[in-house]
Formats: C-alpha cells, structure tokens, sequence
C-alpha cells in the first residue's frame, strides 16, 4: 500500500515524512530549505522606491513596490514544495496528502497545488511545527 505524505511546512523550510498509519513510524524523505528568506529585504530591492508626478498638478511622490519581497519569496517556495508534491503524486509515490502549515503559508500551498493534487489533500492543520519532532507532529495527526 503506498504512504501518505505529510508534508510540514514553513515560509523558509519544509519536511516532508512517509506515512503508513498513526500506529507506524513516520520517516522522514525530504528536507527542503528556502535560502532566499535568509536574505534581509533591504537587499532584494532597490535603495530607494521610484518616483512619479502627481496625475494632477505638480507634485512629486515616491511609488510602493507593487508586490512585498518577502511574499514572492514564500510563493516561490511555497510552488517548489506543490511541485514537489506533484511530482510524487504523478509517480505514484503516496496515495494522499496531510498538510501541516502556518495559516497563511497553508493558504497559499492549497492554491499553488494541482486540482488533482488537491483532491488527494485527506487533512489540513493550521499550526506551525515544522522544527518539531516526529514524535509531535504524530501526536498532533492523532489529536
């Protein structure tokens, strides 16, 4: 019979454990790290915002950046963790999924999946735990 995935996630790291059933070990397969949220965001963009003119008049004002840095930077992780579940999804890998994310991180993974990929989502935990052991996130499963 093929593992659930509980895929454990995090804006800068995510963990990924095979699982047979509550009563088994959990195993851990993959550990992936986000690099880019260890850059400060004063070093993604520029010195200092863009300037425009006023649609009337005369006046002068810095631009906002369109979109935060930081948020790109979690979607690019958060879609690299969704390919990767994709990925073991099509090769047959796991049979379903059990997500466990930090609530806003946990909303953008739901929408960066596959609606097949979706489908195969069984349970969803809005909790941070990605630094704990398998241990508590077992117990979190059970509870």
């Amino acid at each position: 019979m093929k593992p659930t995935w509980v895929v454990v996630v995090e804006a800068g790291r995510a963990r990924i454990f095979e699982m047979q059933g509550l009563d088994h070990p959990m195993r851990e397969i993959e550990d992936l790290v986000n690099p880019e949220m260890r850059v400060p965001e004063h070093e993604i963009g520029t010195d200092r915002p863009g300037r425009t003119f006023d649609s009337k008049g005369r006046g002068r004002h810095a631009m906002e950046p369109a979109t935060d840095p930081s948020r790109q930077k979690q979607m690019k992780f958060v879609q690299r963790i969704a390919a990767r579940m994709e990925q073991g999804r099509g090769a047959e890998a796991c049979r379903d999924f059990v997500l466990i994310a930090a609530p806003a991180t946990l909303g953008l993974l739901r929408k960066a999946l596959t609606k097949t990929a979706q489908r195969q989502v069984r349970r969803e935990i809005p909790k941070n735990v990605v630094r704990e052991d398998e241990n508590t996130i077992r117990n979190l499963l059970r509870g």
